[in-house]
C-alpha cells in the first residue's frame, strides 16, 4: 500500500498500517477471489471486491519474482484482461531496504503463505480443475519415494 506506514522491532518482521487482503477460495468448480483493504490506524475495512471464475477461465498466471523481493502476480482470464497485483516490495517514498530489512521482509513473506498460493494459481493455470488431483498424486508419489529412501 503506497500510503501506509511501516515499522518493526529490531530483527523482527515488518508490520504495516494498512494491508491489502487477498483471499482465494477454491471450490469444486471454480475460484472465488475476495480483495479488501484493512487500515489498522482507522480500524476500517475498505471496499470489498469479489470475482468468481471457473477453473477453465484461467488462461495464464504470470509471476515476476524480482531479486529486490518484489513479487507481481498477473492472472489472465478468458473474459478479463490481465489483473496485475504487486504482492510485496518497496514503494515510492519509502526508505530503501538494507540487507537486514530484506531478510525481515522475506520472513514476513514466508509467514504469509504467498509461495504456496502462487504455486496453486500456477497449477490451476497449467492444468485447470484437474490440478488438485494431479498435485495430490505427485505429493503421494514423492512421499512414497521419501519413505523408500529412508528404508534403504
Amino acid at each position: 500500500m503506497p500510503k501506509c506506514k511501516r515499522a518493526r522491532v529490531s530483527k523482527g518482521p515488518w508490520r504495516y498500517s494498512q494491508y491489502k487482503l487477498l483471499l482465494f477460495l477454491l471450490t469444486k468448480d471454480g475460484v472465488r477471489q475476495v480483495t479488501v483493504t484493512l487500515n489498522f490506524e482507522t480500524t476500517e475495512f475498505g471496499d470489498q471486491q469479489r470475482i468468481t471464475y471457473q477453473y477453465t477461465s484461467v488462461v495464464a498466471a504470470h509471476i515476476v519474482d524480482s531479486r529486490n523481493g518484489e513479487k507481481k502476480l498477473s492472472l489472465t482470464l478468458t473474459n478479463n484482461p490481465r489483473d496485475e497485483l504487486t504482492i510485496t516490495g518497496e514503494w515510492p517514498g519509502m526508505p530503501e531496504f538494507g540487507d537486514d530489512d530484506r531478510i525481515a521482509s522475506q520472513v514476513s513473506l514466508d509467514a504469509s503463505g504467498l509461495e504456496r498460493t502462487l504455486h496453486v494459481l500456477e497449477g490451476i493455470a497449467a492444468e485447470g480443475k484437474e490440478w488438485i488431483t494431479h498435485e495430490n498424486r505427485r505429493e503421494r508419489a514423492g512421499l512414497r519415494r521419501l519413505v523408500a529412501a529412508m528404508e534403504e
